[in-house]
């Protein structure tokens, strides 16, 4: 029930698929009201530009000939979402629960901070949600959301900076992306 950044490992019998299509998975944060994802969700007078669109499919095309379950999980990607559609998966073939796991992506950051609120639920719920953010988005290097903007913007980590290491060490972390901003700019006055 919970937005993260990751991807979905899906194990499927071979009897679930369907002869030449490949099975296509896409992650959304919302659902249409026919209960379809919503890939393009927008805001109420928003124009779906690809800034704002996050389509984020897997495309995984099952082996000719298996024995037994077949396991995918893409590779070199991440996706931020809360749903998983699957499709071209047989009719007959109903998914169980156990056929598709989340898999939560994100930096290996030790936990320091240790922030509750002993008489407030809803806090710490809001604190747990907060936590959850910032792990999807570190990936190398803060990035906007996990979504969308993938490739970091240095006013977002600016402005959480401070919360984000009341909650992580992120001084391994910051310092080299910092110094990937640093390599960068070297390169580009080289040029």
């Amino acid at each position: 029930g919970d937005n993260m950044a990751g991807f979905a490992e899906l194990s499927l019998p071979k009897h679930a698929f369907i002869a030449g299509l490949p099975i296509v998975l896409k992650y959304a944060e919302v659902l249409k009201e026919d209960g379809s994802v919503d890939m393009a969700f927008c805001t109420p007078n928003c124009n779906c530009s690809s800034i704002n669109c996050a389509i984020q499919t897997d495309t995984f095309i099952p082996p000719d000939k298996t024995e037994g379950r077949v396991t995918f999980s893409p590779t070199f990607t991440y996706h931020g979402y809360r749903y998983v559609q699957l499709e071209n998966i047989a009719s007959l073939y109903t998914p169980t629960s156990s056929d598709l796991v989340g898999i939560f992506l994100h930096t290996d950051v030790p936990l320091t901070g240790n922030v509750s609120f002993p008489h407030s639920p809803i806090l710490n719920r809001i604190q747990k949600a907060i936590v959850q953010t910032q792990l999807s988005n570190l990936h190398f290097h803060p990035t906007d959301c996990p979504q969308r903007e993938k490739r970091g913007w240095t006013g977002d980590a600016q402005f959480t900076s401070r919360q984000a290491s009341l909650n992580f060490d992120v001084t391994l972390l910051y310092g080299q992306w910092l110094q990937t901003m640093i390599d960068h700019d070297d390169v580009g006055c080289a040029l």
